[in-house]
């Protein structure tokens, strides 16, 4: 019967029934896949990302701006800045940043990604989603080690400099000293010879 809710053959509604299962089953096998498909892209994309930057720590790259270029190329950040300070009473310092107008503290962030106790890496530009905070502390933690081998760096480099100016003082001062010896031991000489009571 048309316009009523009504099945005159009961085989019919057994049926209505079983296209019902089977749609439902089959739809959420396809929802189940998609899902699966999108979770496989993202953590592809994931490993990807992740690869690269164990690249470039093998390959020893200590740009921090260029680290944090990447960071803001790879989650479309308007602006990323490493914070840092040395006790929680201590400003946040900028110890490298990129893009226009940088946070100067991590509350102002839309976020932020805490690396140890006294540094953030703070993004702008729209919040994250959870599935990406992961890929983003290890990008936070691989700032952390930039930042630490730039400084390591800078310091050899002033040590090396000291050195070599230790080493120019050391030579220059053994070369006067030879140069001084014999006269001061001919001085020393005559007036040992003239202190002496043997010689009228």
């Amino acid at each position: 019967p048309t316009h009523t809710l009504t099945v005159q053959d009961p085989e019919n509604f057994v049926a209505i029934v079983i296209f019902f299962a089977v749609a439902v089953a089959v739809a959420s096998v396809v929802d189940l896949a998609a899902r699966r498909t999108h979770q496989a892209a993202r953590l592809r994309a994931e490993s990807e990302i992740l690869s690269t930057l164990a690249g470039s720590v093998l390959r020893g790259e200590t740009a921090l701006d260029a680290l944090l270029e990447r960071v803001r190329e790879t989650f479309g950040m308007e602006s990323v800045a490493l914070l840092e300070r040395q006790s929680e009473v201590e400003p946040w310092t900028r110890a490298g940043s990129v893009g226009p107008a940088p946070v100067a503290r991590p509350d102002d962030a839309d976020v932020d990604m805490p690396v140890g106790d006294h540094m953030a890496l703070a993004l702008s530009g729209r919040v994250l989603p959870a599935e990406d905070r992961r890929v983003l502390g290890a990008f936070a933690a691989q700032a952390a080690v930039v930042l630490d081998r730039q400084r390591l760096v800078d310091e050899a480099e002033t040590a090396r400099r000291l050195a070599e100016g230790n080493r120019i003082r050391t030579a220059l001062l053994a070369a006067v000293s030879h140069d001084l010896r014999t006269p001061l031991a001919a001085i020393k000489a005559a007036v040992s010879s003239l202190r002496s009571d043997d010689v009228a």
